[in-house]
């Protein structure tokens, strides 16, 4: 028997621990390998969920701004709480008439958010949003609405409707907006930008003098009659609007029901609760709100500071000028209807 020489034995021994060397750094190396993928794929699980949290977040954040969007100017924020049908339970407070019920989807499932009104001190009221996003991510955020410090005055005119009539070919109506408050101000202002732009036409049509501003504006309508009732003022009839009301030092505060009225003189503001109509003499500085249609048939109209009606009808001249410091006044009268703006927004 021949023996290998004790060099070859060497040699194979060799051969042998480099074999088992390489096979330990490979599985090294696929282990090491492995786990960085491991933390690769984790990391980017964690980047990926912390993406669609903050999707959420913001998803939340626009149905806590769509619901303030359908907070109406003027909105009595006890009565907001004590209603029924919720957006996300009909079962819970708050009327917000959310499209799709009880669930938004925004911009597109799983994407998507419920409102809820919750209660808050008289002047506040709290919106609750709840949004999910992809990954079963949600968040809720909760926003603090109060009012706005000024009245809602966004033109000199506010024609919700955009409807803009005239008896026969009219002439002196005069739409004047070169006193702006907060900015400039519009001359014509509708619920819809399309009804806006449309009864500046057609006052323009009609050699109507439309005056500075910023043109046409959409207008957050409301509803006057209500918010003519929530003032606890005792409504009159029109006839008593043939006295004179108010005073530059002491503006009064009136509430009429739909009907004609003899004239309008004085300062401070009217709330109709109908159609009115204006006949004699129109000297009036404060606000006019009428809950229905204005038809101006008088013998000399001057209204400064607002006018706000569902539609207009002239059969005679007016003028129209926008007056913050008549609004002012008014305001005084009685507390005029407020743009519900945001005043804190937080995670819940």
């Amino acid at each position: 028997m021949i023996r290998p020489a004790a060099g070859a034995r060497l040699g194979a021994a060799e051969s042998g621990i480099a074999l088992l060397a390489s096979v330990l750094v490979l599985a090294l190396l696929a282990a090491v390998t492995a786990a960085t993928l491991w933390i690769v794929r984790s990391e980017l699980w964690v980047a990926g969920s912390a993406r669609s949290y903050l999707q959420a977040r913001y998803t939340a954040e626009a149905g806590a701004w769509h619901a303030l969007a359908l907070v109406a100017p003027g909105t009595d924020f006890a009565a907001l709480v004590a209603g029924t049908g919720g957006v996300s339970d009909p079962a819970a407070p708050g009327p917000l008439p959310l499209p799709g019920g009880g669930w938004v989807d925004f911009p597109g499932p799983p994407f998507g958010y419920a409102v809820t009104v919750v209660a808050d001190a008289a002047e506040r009221v709290r919106l609750r949003a709840r949004a999910t996003a992809v990954r079963g991510a949600q968040r809720t955020v909760v926003a603090t609405v109060g009012r706005a410090p000024e009245p809602y005055a966004p033109a000199a005119l506010v024609v919700a409707s955009g409807e803009v009539g005239f008896d026969g070919e009219i002439a002196g109506i005069v739409l004047d907006a070169r006193d702006p408050a907060g900015g400039p101000q519009a001359i014509v202002g509708a619920a819809t930008p399309d009804a806006a732009a449309s009864a500046r036409t057609g006052l323009a049509a009609a050699g109507a003098s439309l005056l500075g501003g910023a043109g046409s504006v959409r207008a957050r309508a409301f509803d006057v009659a209500a918010f003519a009732s929530s003032t606890g003022l005792v409504e009159d009839s029109p006839a008593v609007l043939a006295a004179t009301h108010g005073t530059a030092g002491a503006p009064a505060a009136v509430v009429v029901a739909g009907g004609i009225a003899p004239r309008l003189v004085g300062h401070g503001v009217v709330f109709a609760r109908g159609p009115l109509e204006l006949e004699g003499e129109v000297d009036w500085r404060g606000a006019l709100y009428v809950a229905g249609e204005l038809r101006i048939a008088a013998g000399g109209c001057a209204i400064a500071g607002m006018v706000w009606a569902e539609r207009v009808t002239f059969a005679s001249g007016c003028t129209l000028r926008f007056d913050a410091a008549a609004l002012g006044d008014a305001d005084q009268a009685a507390r005029l209807p407020r743009r519900p703006t945001l005043l804190a927004l937080d995670d819940a």
